[in-house]
């Protein structure tokens, strides 16, 4: 089995079924069509949902507001990132345990691919701008940049980012 919070492909739920007798109790049993829909579909959620969501609040040092990762199923809120670095005025690295436990307990490493930031609740006049992405060289890292209308680097601003 794959070992989430790996991304699971098709084959992590096994191999295509076929049914060996009439279904008999319909409450209680799937037909193989049944099953493979939904093995087709939660492997295609699985390649495209995000694995972490967080938001940030750009001032002292940069603190994190709220956080939620799929690996922490139970909510309970401490295995989210373990920390976060200011770079300098509206420029933060958000660091995320390097691996996290799977399904069965067993740890599996934290390899994200993207990330995409936005300005949370920014004034209706005036023009803010958030980026992210994956730090290079460590991939359990999201680098996260707030810009002005002019481009320049600020604080004291709310950024919501999106991680899978």
């Amino acid at each position: 089995m794959g070992g989430f919070p790996n991304r699971p492909d098709l084959a992590t739920f096994g191999p295509r079924a076929v049914d060996t007798r009439p279904i008999r109790d319909p409450s209680r049993e799937m037909t193989a069509a049944q099953w493979n829909l939904l093995r087709f579909q939660a492997a295609g959620l699985g390649l495209v949902s995000p694995r972490a969501v967080f938001e940030i609040e750009g001032v002292d040092d940069g603190t994190i507001r709220w956080h939620a990762e799929a690996w922490d199923v139970e909510g309970g809120g401490d295995l989210g990132p373990a920390e976060i670095t200011r770079n300098g005025a509206g420029d933060y690295t958000v660091a995320f345990p390097a691996t996290a436990l799977d399904e069965s307990g067993a740890e599996a490493a934290l390899a994200f691919v993207g990330a995409l930031a936005g300005v949370t609740n920014p004034s209706p006049t005036t023009l803010f701008h958030a980026q992210a992405g994956i730090v290079d060289g460590n991939p359990h890292a999201v680098r996260v940049c707030v810009f002005n209308a002019a481009g320049t680097k600020v604080d004291e601003q709310r950024v919501t980012v999106v991680v899978w």
